[in-house]
């Protein structure tokens, strides 16, 4: 199961990874006469099903606030999110009709929400950080248009505020597609995808697609600079640019080993850090997709790796097991008479064993005679072996109240 902790006030040790340019998480700021014109193109029109999300943060309730909008005519609205005070709204024109789903939202101004909609060829949807507020029937296919659609504009109305992690789907997502995904970011080549605006550009005029479909849009309507672009800002909206989603093996030794830690966004950051329970793990052979951690020593238990750029953190827990061979309580790699007589020993004379987990040869979760006995009747009787992990080192498969004092 993936599992995320977004997280502030974490100080780490930051990881070179060689001359790369500056990165940032930003966003654009609007103060309601700007926006982003992205061109038309067939990638832009949908028949049946589509998602429009955006992470905003606004300054101005007191009237419309357009986040994202498919032709600006009146009345027009191929798909448009947007907010009415405090209301949400998602409205699309179906055949030759315009769809409302809207729902009122406590909002509070210079606070981030992640809001959606979704239009799945029988239904609106609008959320706001990823609970569904209200659904509409709508049947029927959406209008097509050859019109320039806008980030932060349509009919005569802007937004006011921060505009941050804009994605448009050509599917209806799920609820709970749309909540596991709103602090995270995206895989920009998912095949349902059409376009991904971060806003992270440090300057120039151009507001990038990460797609492969290149629907790059414009500050204000083209390529020259004028009083309707709206300005790049810092951004701390909880989006974070990586994802973690598991690691490779599952079970680690207590004395360390590398891992493979497999998730998206890892690569092109401009700091990268990685810290196992507060502990710096070395980086290496890192890609987009995949990075190995050399992660340390470190005593049986869950701990937490924990990766963090400059646009976001990521963790997951890892599980720590001593790896042993069941019924070598001495520790030397393989099974002989000195084994059961430790355990004797431990059980009589309270001689303390470096591993009771190993000491545990029927592996129930308690140390008695019978382990002692089982060992010896396998050394000298053809007994049965000592249960798994044997005659490999391993994790103990059992979870019990026994461990392994060891690193």
């Amino acid at each position: 199961m993936r599992r995320h902790r977004w997280g502030v006030g974490v100080s780490i040790l930051a990881v070179a990874l060689g001359a790369r340019a500056s990165a940032q998480n930003r966003a654009l700021q609007f103060s309601g006469s700007q926006r982003v014109a992205i061109p038309w193109s067939e990638a832009l029109d949908f028949d049946e099903q589509v998602t429009v999300e955006a992470w905003i943060y606004v300054t101005d309730l007191s009237w419309y606030n357009t986040i994202f909008r498919k032709n600006s005519n009146c009345c027009e609205d191929n798909y448009d999110l947007r907010l009415d005070g405090n209301e949400a709204q998602f409205i699309c024109k179906i055949g030759s009709q315009l769809k409302w789903a809207r729902a009122t939202h406590p909002f509070q101004l210079l606070t981030w929400y992640h809001i959606a909609g979704t239009f799945d060829g029988e239904r609106l949807r609008v959320y706001v950080d990823g609970q569904i507020l209200r659904e509409t029937k709508a049947q029927g296919s959406l209008a097509r248009d050859a019109v320039t659609t806008y980030i932060g504009y349509g009919d005569s109305t802007f937004f006011r505020g921060r505009i941050d992690e804009v994605r448009l789907w050509r599917i209806a997502r799920s609820e709970d597609e749309i909540r596991e995904a709103l602090g995270i970011g995206v895989p920009s080549d998912h095949p349902d995808l059409v376009g991904y605006w971060r806003c992270d550009e440090p300057d120039g005029q151009i507001v990038r697609d990460s797609t492969p479909n290149g629907l790059d849009g414009f500050l204000g309507e083209d390529d020259q600079v004028a009083i309707d672009d709206p300005v790049r800002v810092p951004s701390d909206a909880p989006v974070s640019c990586i994802t973690v989603d598991r690691i490779d093996p599952e079970v680690i030794p207590t004395g360390g080993s590398p891992v493979s830690v497999i998730g998206s966004g890892f690569a092109g950051r401009s700091s990268f850090s990685v810290l196992v329970d507060g502990i710096p793990a070395a980086v290496r052979d890192l890609d987009d997709g995949r990075f190995v951690a050399d992660v340390p020593p470190h005593a049986d238990g869950d701990v937490v790796l924990l990766v963090q750029t400059e646009c976001g953190v990521a963790d997951l827990p890892l599980l720590y097991r001593s790896y042993l061979i069941r019924g070598d309580v001495g520790g030397e790699g393989a099974v002989t008479i000195a084994d059961p007589i430790l355990i004797l020993y431990h059980l009589f004379a309270s001689k303390p064993i470096d591993c009771p987990d190993a000491a545990d040869v029927n592996d129930n979760g308690t140390l008695e005679l019978s382990d002692a006995v089982g060992l010896l009747m396998y050394l000298f009787a053809s007994g049965f072996p000592p249960f798994p992990p044997f005659p490999q080192a391993g994790p103990d498969p059992t979870e019990d109240g026994i461990r392994c004092g060891w690193l």
